[in-house]
């Protein structure tokens, strides 16, 4: 897919159709599933990303795999690996499936990472150089838990 653009913010549907670009150039002929990512950002996806395969080497995200929210890795690590994201503002959810007694970090090229064990489940954001862990948002306590927790203050 490659498309020559006349003006900045022309939507694409990413190539699998479950997600689209938006430009950020005018005359953005770049390809926003297979480019470095920089000339495009997701503006919508669908779906999840499965990284497999991973034993040894770092993985750089092409931009049609970070487009996805939620990114899921798996295979036995026989080393440490790195998963680089592009320099975008985003969150993801990561899961790592991988088995092995090594680790994964999820990084961007130029920034520090934030370190995945194992069997975990991390929510992650970036301002485009180094990645945050999201923390989980407790759900709100209902009406009866606010009034037993009065009524034990009173006694």
């Amino acid at each position: 897919m490659t498309a020559m653009l006349e003006e900045v913010n022309a939507v694409l549907m990413s190539s699998d159709l479950q997600g689209s670009w938006l430009s950020l150039n005018d005359l953005n002929s770049g390809n926003p599933d297979t480019g470095a990512g920089t000339k495009w950002v997701p503006q919508y996806s669908y779906g999840a990303a499965a990284i497999t395969g991973l034993t040894n080497a770092n993985v750089t995200l092409t931009p049609a795999q970070a487009m996805k929210k939620r990114i899921a890795l798996a295979d036995t690590l026989t080393a440490n690996v790195q998963i680089i994201f592009p320099a975008w503002v985003g969150e993801w959810i990561v899961v790592n499936n991988t088995s092995g007694s090594f680790t994964v970090t999820a990084k961007t090229a130029s920034g520090s990472g934030v370190l995945l064990l194992p069997g975990s489940k991390r929510s992650l954001a970036t301002a485009r150089t180094s990645f945050n862990r999201v923390r989980a948002s407790r759900p709100p306590r209902s009406v009866h838990s606010r009034q037993r927790l009065h009524r034990f203050r009173r006694c």
